[in-house]
């Protein structure tokens, strides 16, 4: 599992669990990254999909990096993955703090 946020040309920044091969990359469960009142929110991006995984160009990428610790930890809980959380990432209600 690779979880990277990747920028593609529509100006979306997606945070996915990545796999790039050759000329393809592949985006497992992707979610949108939304500037929210409350912070960073994660809003899934294949909504309607039978199939939340996306295969296309690498040409439709802009950039990809790694996100924070406690980003990556957040995906996870909200994909139903098990996860610990790293030390002081969340505060007296269970919410993350980033």
């Amino acid at each position: 599992m690779s979880i990277k946020i990747v920028k593609i040309v529509s100006s979306e920044e997606l945070l996915a669990d990545v796999e790039e091969e050759g000329n393809k990359i592949t985006l497992k469960e992707p979610v949108v990254l939304v500037a929210g009142q409350q912070g960073i929110q994660m809003v899934p991006w294949l909504m309607l999909a039978k199939k939340q995984e996306v295969t296309f160009d690498c040409s439709k990428v802009i950039l990809s990096y790694e996100p924070k610790a406690e980003l990556v930890s957040a995906y996870q809980q909200q994909m139903g993955h098990i996860v610990t959380a790293p030390a002081n990432t969340l505060n007296s209600k269970g919410e993350l703090v980033i």
